[in-house]
């Protein structure tokens, strides 16, 4: 399931997380958070649907 395609990509903007659509593989999504240091929550749907971005939000800021 984790090998699927989120839609994701962010920016920060005077202390906000932007989220904007576009695809990437968990696995880069994950160092890409790491890097960024923002927290960030996948969730997946009762029906099926692949693994979608769901909120993100900075540490520490």
């Amino acid at each position: 399931m984790w090998k699927d395609v989120v839609k994701f990509s962010m920016r920060v903007k005077s202390g906000k997380v932007h989220v904007k659509s576009s695809k990437i593989h968990v696995r880069e999504l994950k160092f890409r958070v790491k890097a960024a240091k923002v927290a960030v929550k996948i969730s997946t749907h009762e029906n099926g649907r692949k693994p979608h971005l769901t909120s993100a939000n900075l540490l520490n800021s």
